[in-house]
């Protein structure tokens, strides 16, 4: 995540669940702070090249989306990509729209940054644009998202809830996201380093269902089994 989440704006209405979580293409969620020579970022641009096609770069959920464009370029071609073209993201631009919807058609993988992944889905959500990204995830194109990118991509997603650096509790949001994960599932990224795990234990004690939390670097008391899943990175 390249920067720290600004205001959180509210999202459109909810995006319809997946129908079939099994009918798409490999989605990569990668928790944030990841390098040009990474496994992280190396698995999906394996599999991008696999796929083949041109890679759709999509920044919208920074607070500055042509700075975090540029530094997303400059790693993308130290790690040897020369295919990927970072796009505008206007939502109240039909002739944008139109036009980013096109070159989704085209592609063969879509990269989502970080940033805050309430302004990102609000941005996209319900736009032509985001019904090609359904689109390319379902003929099985790849699509990565790193922070607020990977959150946005369930049908619920979370931002808030969090203590702040001066031990305030931030206004909690929960909202709909991109639909592209079973709703069954919430992404949470930086739980530690933010003082995010007490938002994920609210939520997780707020479930009926089982659930299983799945920790990378972290041990958790919470393991038990599906349906329900969190998935929370470092």
């Amino acid at each position: 995540m390249r920067e720290r989440n600004g205001p959180t704006p509210r999202a459109g209405a909810p995006s319809q669940p997946h129908q079939d979580p099994d009918a798409h293409g490999p989605l990569v969620l990668i928790g944030g702070a990841c390098t040009p020579q990474g496994e992280a970022l190396g698995a999906f641009i394996e599999l991008a090249g696999e796929v083949g096609g041109p890679i759709i770069g999509i920044t919208e959920a920074s607070e500055n989306p042509a700075k975090s464009a540029k530094l997303w370029r400059e790693d993308f071609r130290v790690a040897g990509v020369q295919n990927i073209e970072f796009v505008r993201v206007k939502r109240d631009n039909p002739k944008l729209d139109r036009e980013l919807a096109a070159r989704i058609d085209d592609a063969g993988a879509i990269f989502l940054g970080g940033g805050n992944q309430v302004k990102l889905v609000a941005e996209l959500s319900g736009s032509q644009a985001c019904a090609s990204m359904k689109a390319l995830s379902a003929r099985g194109g790849v699509i990565c998202g790193t922070s607020a990118g990977a959150a946005a991509l369930t049908s619920l997603t979370m931002a808030g809830g969090e203590i702040d650096e001066e031990g305030n509790l931030v206004e909690q949001y929960l909202g709909p996201g991109f639909g592209l994960l079973n709703f069954e599932t919430i992404v949470d990224t930086h739980f530690s380093k933010r003082r995010r795990l007490q938002r994920l234990h609210y939520h997780l004690n707020l479930r009926e269902r089982e659930l299983e939390v799945l920790v990378r670097g972290e041990e958790s008391p919470h393991r038990r089994t599906p349906p329900f899943t969190a998935a929370v990175s470092e």
